[in-house]
């Protein structure tokens, strides 16, 4: 079995690094990114509260480093658990394009307590970056947010040596810093009665 699972993975790594190949030769024809991006026909699909999706959210939790604003180590177990409490959110995103699926390539936690909800975990994939899937996954998440009927939302980053590329990703997006530590850790809140929500890229579909 273990042998059956490293063959399958090394058939996955390689049609990955062949869909890749691919996406570079048709960026390279394109002088404006935006036009490019529309033309990969990108889909989004958001799992919510998904059982079958824990396993490959804890891999994330565990292995993601660089686009991770809280780098929380969860296990599959402890992922369940969040799925399965009606205080929680669990959010999952995978990404397909013209060229292939990238299956699923991010995640997000969120809390909630009375009126107020909590960023816990919010992260992406290196493979998944560039196209501004962080935007339509932030947007989905403030809008699941919303419909829960929270005003006030809190999200954090954690200073680690390798996430420093998302230390200002909440403040350029509409949050406000509320403390900074000696560490570099940050507080921000959001509060969705004087923000506008950041608005979704046009160039995905998102399937729910």
């Amino acid at each position: 079995f273990d042998s059956l699972s490293f063959s399958e993975e090394d058939k996955k790594r390689t049609e990955m690094y062949q869909t890749e190949s691919k996406r570079k030769d048709s960026k390279s024809k394109f002088s404006n990114l935006d036009n490019y991006l529309q033309s990969l026909e990108m889909k989004l699909k958001i799992f919510e509260n998904d059982l079958f999706s824990a396993m490959r959210i804890s891999q994330l939790c565990q292995k993601t480093n660089q686009f991770n604003l809280t780098t929380k180590r969860y296990t599959e177990k402890e992922i369940i658990s969040y799925i399965e409490d009606n205080d929680i959110d669990v959010f999952a995103i995978s990404l397909k394009d013209k060229f292939g699926d990238l299956g699923i390539i991010g995640a997000a936690i969120i809390k909630y307590l009375n009126n107020k909800a909590v960023i816990d975990s919010f992260l992406l994939s290196c493979r998944s970056l560039g196209r501004g899937v962080e935007n339509a996954f932030l947007y989905y998440c403030l809008n699941a947010i919303k419909n829960r009927g929270c005003s006030l939302v809190n999200s954090y980053y954690y200073k680690t040596k390798k996430n420093n590329q998302v230390e200002d990703f909440f403040n350029n997006r509409g949050f406000q810093l509320l403390e900074k530590n000696k560490d570099g850790e940050k507080t921000f809140v959001f509060d969705r009665f004087k923000h506008t929500l950041t608005k979704s890229p046009k160039y995905f579909d998102i399937l729910i």
